[in-house]
């Protein structure tokens, strides 16, 4: 009753007496491999009588600068000692927090739930017992919560006359403010004198034939990114498209979309009859066509609306003939089951179509074709999810048991005074509190369930003998998700799921599963992993059939990465972001990326540095650098095949050397600065 683990790693014994006396040790245990490792060292605890000691502060030893991402929970540690044992308290930006409904008291840490913007700011923890000069011991928390950034465009499509300008306009938001990008037919633009770029503005002077595209405004910061996308038609001087009515942008059957959501494309252009000496929709001869190619679909298989989805694409090799138009079905998935298609046709110009009546935090399938006068083309699939509905917000009353919407998510006991003493009652664990008696506490007991099971994974053929598994995450049941593992069946065969892979990092969603058996028949499902256990498995997938095809070889990618932000954080680190636009090598699979750096004052390449950036994260921090020296910083991606070619360099300094602060026992001492470098997954104490 007197121990509590938190979810750092860090054991906390309450009320000590000579009964704890003894040597301790930590144990690791993997869920996935059931492996445990016990360390190596050992710590021994003695327990000594004492008549007075002033409060101290035993962790943290220095103060913490804590970055978390909105909607995560939060845990910061304090433990303090003295005799008599030590009153905690804790304060933001100099106000108690005790009245707030977010924060919970896990003995003497607390714990902020579903952070925002307004949870960050400068928090301390007081120990306090009389005794000594000050009579008080500080530690500071420095928290600050991070926003995804949200894009949004105010037009949907422009047709703009040649010679003439066309304006886009983004709006950004995020915290830290994002870094923006604007890409034309996903690839990067750069200041010229006809593009004229700002972090909200893009104006494209002089305007032609060649400017027609999708035009993406990407952001991105630390904890996330988001794009918009419009489209630019231009035309001659004088000839003015005729523009397609609703009929001609959804499907017959499809309900209008309401103009609140600006959603709509109003203006899309008719297919011209045939113009003399311009091609027909088909080439006489037409033993040179052949069905298009799959189309690249743009979206992310994420969304936060709940009850529509934009769906973007762009074409592949048409086959040798101007696509007519597109057929895309979608349905949502349920267990066990699935809805009839919906089915919309597209016109072939048209590369966007918006797809609405959608249940809220709900699974969809999409598949998509485009067709030409040599027939259907190849199928494009992927899964998308939409947002769930806001939850409702927690009201605090004498008796509170917090059961959140997301099933995901932890319940936590509340605690609340009832005349100096009180009794809450949590399943079947009891809490009680003796204010007289303050340093005999029974721990809390803490009923977190552990992450929700990932979507259905989807599954495409990577060679002969070899297919990626791709998923989506669902909640993560409070705590950050740590791996996955992939499992796999034969079908038609007596087993049970044999282990595929596993230690998949959390930002990889997509892994490749080879050496599977010519003619057989598999299905596959996922589990997440974090500090609470393993999920329950997905729902399988649907069978997969190794079939004959030739084996697929890694070609080496081409393009490399762009980098499009560094920030010295301190004197020794410093961070970078890019982008990486899988179009630009042909879709080629990327293991990763590798960072090189070296001091701007060096000519000599072999004193560049190499990190490794595995799986699919878009920033890094490059530590143990010298103080105010600039480096040159370069990049490239890879994979089985080889590495790309190297990426804009980029030049970032390093801040000069300054003291760090130390935590005092002054009642107003300095706000400390931070420490590097900074935590993104949250403070000890916060998983």
């Amino acid at each position: 009753d007197n121990y509590l683990i938190m979810p750092s790693g860090n054991l906390q014994i309450v009320n000590a007496t000579q009964e704890d006396e003894g040597t301790y040790k930590c144990a690791a245990y993997n869920p996935v491999t059931q492996e445990v490792k016990t360390s190596v060292s050992s710590d021994r605890l003695r327990v000594r009588r004492s008549t007075a000691e002033a409060a101290r502060i035993i962790y943290p030893p220095v103060a913490q600068t804590i970055i978390v991402t909105k909607g995560q929970s939060l845990i910061l540690e304090c433990v303090a000692g003295g005799m008599p044992p030590p009153k905690v308290s804790w304060a933001k930006d100099g106000s108690d927090v005790s009245g707030q409904n977010k924060t919970r008291f896990l003995l003497t840490n607390l714990l902020i739930e579903a952070t925002s913007e307004e949870d960050s700011g400068m928090y301390t923890c007081t120990a306090t017992n009389g005794i000594g000069d000050g009579g008080s011991a500080f530690i500071f928390y420095n928290v600050q919560v991070f926003e995804p950034p949200e894009v949004n465009m105010e037009s949907t499509q422009q047709i703009v006359t040649w010679g003439q300008s066309a304006k886009f306009t983004c709006d950004v938001r995020g915290n830290p403010q994002p870094s923006v990008v604007w890409l034309r037919n996903a690839e990067p633009l750069l200041p010229s004198s006809r593009h004229r770029i700002s972090r909200r503005i893009l104006r494209v002077n002089s305007v032609g034939p060649e400017d027609d595209g999708i035009y993406q405004c990407v952001a991105e910061n630390e904890v996330g990114s988001a794009q918009a996308l419009t489209f630019l038609m231009t035309t001659r001087r004088g000839v003015f498209p005729n523009l397609a009515s609703e009929r001609d942008i959804l499907p017959p059957t499809a309900p209008p979309i309401p103009d609140d959501k600006q959603l709509l494309l109003k203006a899309q252009l008719k297919p011209r009859p045939p113009t003399p000496g311009l091609p027909t929709p088909c080439p006489s001869d037409k033993t040179s066509v052949v069905q298009p190619e799959a189309p690249i679909i743009l979206s992310s298989p994420r969304t936060s609306k709940t009850d529509y989805y934009e769906l973007t694409w762009k074409p592949r090799d048409n086959g040798g003939a101007p696509i007519l138009f597109y057929t895309v079905k979608h349905r949502k998935q349920v267990v066990n089951t699935t809805d009839d298609w919906t089915v919309s046709r597209v016109p072939g110009l048209q590369h966007r179509l918006i797809l609405t009546k959608l249940d809220p935090g709900s699974l969809y399938e999409v598949e998509m074709a485009a067709y030409n006068c040599a027939g259907e083309g190849q199928t494009a699939m992927m899964t998308f999810r939409t947002g769930r509905r806001p939850k409702p917000e927690i009201i605090a009353s004498k008796e509170v048991q917090i059961q959140k919407d997301d099933p995901g998510t932890s319940t936590v006991s509340s605690i609340q005074s009832d005349n100096n003493r009180l009794s809450r009652k949590y399943r079947d664990d009891w809490l009680w509190v003796d204010e007289e008696r303050i340093q005999k506490i029974v721990v809390i007991s803490i009923v977190i369930p552990a992450p929700e099971a990932p979507d259905r994974p989807t599954i495409s053929m990577a060679s002969e003998t070899s297919v990626f598994v791709t998923w989506i995450p669902r909640g993560n049941g409070g705590f950050p998700i740590q791996s996955f593992r992939v499992e796999y069946k034969k079908l038609k065969q007596p087993g049970d799921w044999i282990l595929a892979t596993s230690d998949i990092p959390p930002s990889r969603l997509s892994v490749e599963i080879s050496e599977l058996e010519k003619g057989t028949s598999y299905r596959f499902r996922v589990r997440a992993m974090n500090i609470l256990g393993e999920s329950q498995p997905s729902a399988p997938s649907k069978p997969y059939m190794v079939s004959g095809y030739s084996n697929r070889n890694y070609e080496r990618p081409v393009t490399g990465p762009y980098i499009t932000f560094t920030e010295a954080l301190n004197e020794t680190t410093i961070m970078l972001k890019w982008m990486y636009i899988p179009a630009s090598n042909n879709n080629t699979p990327i293991h990763g990326f590798y960072i090189f750096y070296r001091p701007t004052d060096s000519d000599n390449d072999s004193d560049y540095k190499k990190d490794m950036v595995e799986g699919d994260r878009y920033w890094h921090s490059i530590t143990d650098l010298q103080p105010e020296t600039s480096y040159d910083i370069k990049m490239q991606c890879y994979n089985k095949g080889g590495e790309s070619e190297f990426s804009n360099v980029m030049i970032c300094e390093t801040k000069a050397r300054k003291s760090s602060a130390q935590p005092g026992r002054q009642p107003q001492p300095a706000a400390p600065s931070p420490q590097p470098p900074p935590n993104r997954h949250g403070p000890p104490g916060t998983a």
